[in-house]
């Protein structure tokens, strides 16, 4: 595998593309044909979902030539599709590590209506496949705070028989088997689950585990671990990709962004044109990238940000000769999907009412049960060591950021021309150039902009007194100001430069698991957790590996649900269904 991702870093930076993800049609496609190609699984939690709930999901990315774990794409896509052929919710997952895994949730709002959809996963690599080769999961979303419902209450609904949910335990392989203490329990009862393995490629793997509520409706049916294969029954026999077609790049460092420079007389490429993007927050990212012959850029985020908004600058003193042009990738075409049927009778309509209240109870309580989040440090861009920083509250107030360097930082200083004014970092170098200014991470390309800025906004101010080189681009040291809120907001405006809005890769949380001990503090909180337990990433540690967790408030029949694959990539799937009284 090494050396296929050292192939594929040389087919992406040593080629040249054309706008569009095509390759030039002088350069040969067939060491794309050498990549292995990916597919797909998607553990979920649910294929039946209440407004108010979630689907949680464990994302599983397979090299399809060796079956294990891919490590080829660092980013996975999922979206929810309804029977109009139509995107209405969609994520972007990190796969962390290289290891073709990741995670997510999705809430489903009262907005979207009661129907039939579809869960599609797929990576960017993926989207070279001939036919519609991703992965698929038919859901059922129940509404109940809308008033039409005829998309699953089909007439006439009262001729219609509940449907009854009858599982069958598979709880042991030959490689692995789970157990738990018992079959029933009673509420707030703590369960203890044992998962057994005595192979070393299975004690490896990577496993997600889920313990939902069955209930007494039926949702359609869940593709498993051993069963998604189907859909990529024709994944082996791929029409090679030609020097025509259109290639999209397989995202193997992380989120790839691009676009195009074009000069605004002509509207033709422009090549050699030097492009920044910044994108501000308490991890904050900073890239220079330069066009190709054909006016197309690259940003690779290889790192993680935190940030929503992203801003593109073309880095060119006659940069307003030129416009931006972003490439924003193609939906796919979901017109061949069959959606799944699913009805439901009205005789339901009392056991949904019932598990909408425990929602909006367990909604109401979420402050008290929370999931929490990987936490995100503050970043630098820069090495700290050769960094200075004047924290502005140590010093008497002055008006403005001129004032303020004026007055307080003697190893900066304003020069002035007839028409601007600009800063530079006092040291000897023999390189006439301006330094790299950074307004809470957004690059400052005219300083008269912010020279008059309200410094009591402003939380510090940060330099670096020598030469920084970037890529080509050579700095007279950094200058680096911070505000206290990072609330600032650039001037810079016109075709030379964009702004969008990021869909940032879903956040890795770490699920609360309820517990309960004599005298806890959630002993007097209603529980109606249709979900006990959900763990997307579970380690085997040893022969037996112990969970724990708890039952709710909530009776029935539980269905145990363990998937995921060994590190040679073999499927494991096992179910238990255990019932609370």
């Amino acid at each position: 595998m090494k050396t296929t991702i050292q192939l594929l870093t040389f087919i992406i930076l040593g080629i040249t593309l054309s706008y569009g993800q095509n390759i030039s049609k002088n350069i040969s496609s067939k060491n794309f044909n050498t990549i292995p190609t990916e597919k797909v699984y998607v553990h979920q939690n649910s294929t039946l979902i209440i407004s108010g709930e979630y689907i949680f999901y464990k994302f599983y990315c397979i090299n399809n030539k060796t079956n294990s774990l891919s490590n080829i794409s660092k980013i996975g896509y999922l979206e929810i599709v309804n029977e109009n052929k139509q995107v209405v919710l969609k994520q972007k997952i990190t796969l962390s590590g290289g290891q073709g895994q990741g995670q997510g949730d999705i809430f489903i709002p009262t907005t979207i209506p009661s129907g039939n959809y579809k869960l599609i996963a797929y990576t960017q690599w993926m989207k070279n496949n001939k036919g519609f080769n991703f992965f698929q999961n038919d859901i059922a979303i129940i509404n109940p705070y809308l008033s039409n419902q005829h998309h699953l209450f089909k007439e006439p609904i009262e001729e219609k028989t509940p449907l009854i949910n009858t599982y069958n335990n598979i709880n042991q392989t030959n490689d692995v088997n789970i157990n738990l203490d018992s079959d029933v329990y009673s509420t707030r009862k703590k369960v203890t689950l044992a998962i057994n393995s005595l192979k070393k490629d299975f004690l490896e793997g990577s496993y997600s585990i889920s313990v939902k509520s069955i209930g007494d409706m039926v949702g359609p049916s869940k593709n498993t671990s051993k069963t998604y294969e189907t859909l990529f029954k024709n994944t082996d026999k791929l029409t090679p990709l030609l020097s025509n077609d259109s290639i999209y790049l397989p995202e193997m460092r992380g989120e790839l962004l691009q676009g195009k420079i074009v000069t605004k007389k002509a509207n033709t490429p422009a090549a050699n044109i030097k492009v920044s993007l910044s994108i501000p927050g308490k991890k904050r990212l900073f890239k220079i990238a330069t066009t190709n012959k054909n006016g197309v850029f690259y940003f690779n985020l290889d790192k993680e940000y935190d940030g929503n908004d992203a801003f593109f600058q073309i880095f060119n003193n006659e940069r307003e000769g030129f416009k931006i042009l972003l490439n924003n990738q193609p939906s796919i075409n979901y017109g061949d999907l069959v959606f799944n049927n699913f009805e439901l009778s009205s005789k339901l309509k009392n056991a949904i009412l019932q598990r909408s209240i425990h929602n909006q109870i367990e909604n109401a309580y979420f402050k008290a049960k929370p999931d929490s989040i990987k936490s995100i440090k503050s970043t630098k861009l820069f090495q700290e060591n050769k960094i200075q920083t004047y924290l502005l509250d140590d010093f008497t107030r002055f008006p403005t950021l001129k004032e303020t360097i004026i007055e307080i930082i003697p190893e900066i200083v304003i020069k002035k021309t007839k028409e601007h004014s600009f800063f530079k970092v006092k040291f000897e170098s023999k390189y006439d150039v301006l330094p790299l200014v950074l307004f809470d991470g957004v690059l400052i390309q005219k300083h008269d902009d912010i020279i008059n800025y309200d410094s009591h906004k402003i939380s510090q101010i940060s330099f670096l007194k020598e030469e920084y080189i970037y890529g080509s681009e050579r700095f007279n040291g950094i200058i680096l100001i911070e505000t206290k809120d990072g609330s600032f907001k650039s001037k810079e405006y016109g075709d030379h430069v964009k702004n969008i809005t990021l869909s940032k890769p879903q956040t890795i949380k770490k699920y609360y698991n309820q517990t309960y001990k004599t005298g806890h503090k959630h002993d007097r909180i209603p529980d109606y957790r249709s979900q006990l337990f959900w763990n997307p990433n579970v380690k085997l540690d040893g022969e037996k590996t112990i969970l724990i967790f708890y039952t709710s408030d909530s009776k029935g029949q539980f269905e145990v649900c363990l998937e995921g694959f060994s590190k040679k990539g073999k499927a494991v799937s096992l179910k238990k269904i255990i019932t609370v009284k």
